[in-house]
């Protein structure tokens, strides 16, 4: 999961304690919680996945073209939905 490796946190030290070892418990095993979603997910059809892609490649071409005509250079990404610009 993009981002889930680095981050901060603020606050009592009890709560930081609380959060950090929660923290080293997911970068580890990330898979663990999520492993009841996942077997749902894959028993999903076909068509909610063509649909979540068209859904995605569609708000992926409303940041593109928006982030272009705001002047910057946008790099299509050819298998991801992750855009970069030259900033």
């Amino acid at each position: 999961f993009t981002g889930w490796k680095v981050g901060w946190a603020l606050g009592p030290a009890a709560l930081v304690t609380a959060v950090r070892s929660a923290k080293q418990f997911l970068t580890y095993v990330s898979s663990g919680p999520f492993q009841y979603a996942i077997a749902r997910a894959l028993a999903l059809p076909d068509s909610y996945y063509a649909g979540f892609l068209a859904d995605m490649t569609r708000k992926r071409a409303i940041l593109s073209e928006g982030l272009a005509a705001a002047g910057f250079e946008v790099f299509a990404p050819a298998g991801t939905y992750f855009i970069t610009t030259d900033i």
